[in-house]
């Protein structure tokens, strides 16, 4: 009787992961007024980071477009820094630097009542930084969106 409780937890063990549907990572990213204009802020659980200019809010995938290593951000330096290869992307994700091919890899974010959540699961690839990709804040910030 031992025997068939544990196939069947061995089964379990070894049947293939199932990918997370898209709504399974909608993640929390915070609160609208946790993210001050001009930063750059680090959401590890979605591996990206979230920009914040006077025009609305940014999200960037943290995976380099190069090799796909993780770019980190330097605030000294002010600009996102890949240390496998060299390259280097300012605040809103466009290449200055490196071999990368193209700018980092946007993902789309909602605001409502004032949280932020973001689709970390759909990464948006791009030629480079348009103002259409900012997620706009509204006066109420009840709901917004942009998709890049």
């Amino acid at each position: 009787m031992v025997c068939v409780p544990l196939a069947k937890v061995a089964a379990d063990f070894l049947r293939p992961i199932e990918p997370r549907s898209a709504t399974a990572q909608r993640l929390h990213a915070g609160r609208l007024s946790d993210f001050a204009i001009g930063s750059v802020t680090h959401i590890p659980a979605g591996r990206c980071y979230l920009a914040r200019t006077e025009n609305g809010l940014l999200a960037l995938r943290q995976k380099c477009t190069h090799l796909g290593c993780a770019a980190q951000w330097n605030e000294d330096a002010q600009r996102f820094q890949c240390r496998c290869h060299g390259s280097e992307f300012d605040r809103l994700g466009d290449v200055i630097g490196g071999p990368a091919p193209r700018p980092l890899d946007v993902l789309p974010i909602t605001i409502e009542n004032d949280e932020v959540f973001i689709a970390a699961t759909q990464p948006i690839e791009r030629a480079a930084f348009d103002p259409a990709q900012l997620t706009s804040i509204d006066d109420d910030a009840q709901s917004s969106s942009a998709t890049p």
